[in-house]
């Protein structure tokens, strides 16, 4: 044949995440669709979500190239929200925070586009938003921090002084699912410190006692701060009480007291 056409060579997110199902693809790529091209007059589009840095897309690029470095492809990369200082010159021309058009929204109503991607990403898990939207695939582990990073960053040794206490949740559906607890707080120094990663398979009422555990304790293992359960998070707090907490004008030092003789039972 003269031209070969790959659409969408993995099926879904859990098939290209299958190292066996890449390396499937891959195999096949290889060993049958190379071969039945015409040796004189031959050319081959691949068009998919780019799921993986492994997929089918990222393997060919990180073994035959790009074009314009003298490999084989050339790649046409269209994310919703366009990033040249990232990915290179645009094909439409784009600058940054430029948004896709859409076929059912006319390109010249910017604030349109703006926000109808907005609310893409906004109802999109951010691995989701990485592949289907940008175009950038982000590993498993973390699309922002990685194990090695954090590795690479750890330090048991220097003494800083919390000024806010925070507790991040990313809870399970009633135990069937990893729920992420992370406690940290902002130092005097004005970096942010891990403290507790408290991730594992949860029920509610377990990850919210474990939410309401973790985080830094004071020279006297009282826990500094005190915490709100809300949908998605603990309100952030500080070793003085709350700031801009609900309910008034309620003296947070003093609210900081009753919740340590709570905490305390």
């Amino acid at each position: 044949m003269n031209l070969l056409v790959v659409d969408d060579p993995h099926e879904d997110r859990a098939e290209a995440e299958s190292k066996k199902m890449r390396e499937k693809v891959h195999d096949w790529w290889s060993s049958a669709a190379l071969k039945r091209l015409q040796p004189d007059r031959n050319a081959f589009v691949a068009i998919q979500t780019r799921w993986h840095p492994d997929d089918f897309a990222g393997r060919r690029l990180e073994e035959d190239g790009r074009l314009e470095d003298g490999g084989r492809w050339k790649v046409v990369h269209l994310p919703a929200i366009a990033s040249p200082s990232k990915f290179g010159p645009d094909p439409l021309g784009r600058q940054d925070g430029d948004p896709l058009p859409h076929p059912k929204i006319p390109t010249r109503n910017r604030r349109k586009l703006i926000a109808w991607w907005d609310d893409v990403k906004r109802t999109s898990t951010v691995r989701d938003w990485h592949a289907l939207s940008q175009g950038d695939p982000q590993p498993s582990e973390g699309a922002l921090v990685s194990r090695d990073l954090l590795r690479t960053i750890r330090d048991g040794m220097t003494v800083v002084e919390p000024q806010k206490i925070a507790v991040s949740i990313d809870p399970s559906g009633g135990g069937r699912d990893t729920a992420g607890v992370i406690g940290g707080f902002l130092g005097a120094d004005r970096r942010v410190w891990i403290t507790h990663d408290r991730t594992k398979a949860m029920s509610s009422a377990e990850w919210s006692r474990t939410a309401c555990l973790a985080g830094p304790r004071d020279e006297r293992g009282r826990d500094l701060r005190r915490v709100e359960l809300r949908p998605r998070h603990v309100h952030l707090g500080n070793r003085h009480g709350l700031e801009g907490a609900p309910g008034g004008g309620r003296d947070p030092r003093g609210q900081a007291e009753a919740d340590d003789r709570r905490g305390q039972r």
